[in-house]
């Protein structure tokens, strides 16, 4: 659907099943408001026909009615989805989202993402002389600052020495915001298609 408002903005905090945004999508709701017609139409055939005490058709109709209504109860869970509410207590982390009013949004698209502060991961590359000093194991916590921020400890998880053409991450990447240079290159699936390399 299109996204209609976005009630958050970037940093703020959520707690869970709060509004975050509502999207907008008139066919979804004309063919729910159609499901939920056809529903009573067959309600009412069936009330027509056990008055007439036609069995034959009363049981058909039966499969009939729980054919539709499955297929409402599918429509109300699309509908319901567009209203986007927080699945747990966390941070807005996205930049920039109330540009994103207007836009419209395919099932699986991002609008904005939550992000809790005792689950945050961080993948950084270093420099090769700075991967042979730091080990794990030795070194377990260790001390981060980012863009001369407030420094905070955390914990090594996993180090991996090796060189690629590919970023671990496209965030490291100088056209989303890192450090490293990189060049766009077609993927193989399509020439529309780029990827970081």
């Amino acid at each position: 659907g299109f996204v209609d408002n976005i009630l958050v903005s970037s940093g703020q905090t959520v707690e869970q099943g709060q509004v975050l945004a509502y999207l907008r999508n008139e066919q979804l709701l004309r063919d729910f408001e159609i499901q939920r017609l056809k529903v009573e139409a067959s309600r009412l055939r069936m009330r027509g026909l056990r008055g007439r005490r036609e069995l034959a058709g009363l049981e058909a109709e039966a499969e009939q009615l729980s054919a539709l209504e499955t297929q409402r109860t599918e429509l109300k869970v699309q509908v319901d989805a567009l209203t986007l509410r927080a699945p747990v207590a966390g941070r807005i982390v996205s930049r920039n989202i109330e540009s994103k009013i207007g836009n419209h949004l395919s099932e699986g698209d991002v609008l904005l993402s939550l992000g809790r502060e005792d689950q945050k991961q961080i993948a950084i590359s270093l420099p090769q002389k700075l991967v042979s000093a730091l080990n794990a194991e030795s070194h377990p916590s260790v001390r981060v600052s980012v863009d001369a921020g407030p420094a905070f400890h955390g914990r090594l998880d996993r180090l991996e020495p090796r060189a690629a053409v590919r970023p671990i991450d496209k965030a490291l990447c100088a056209p989303f915001g890192g450090d490293l240079l990189v060049r766009e290159t077609p993927t193989k699936n399509s020439a529309a298609d780029v990827e970081a390399t």
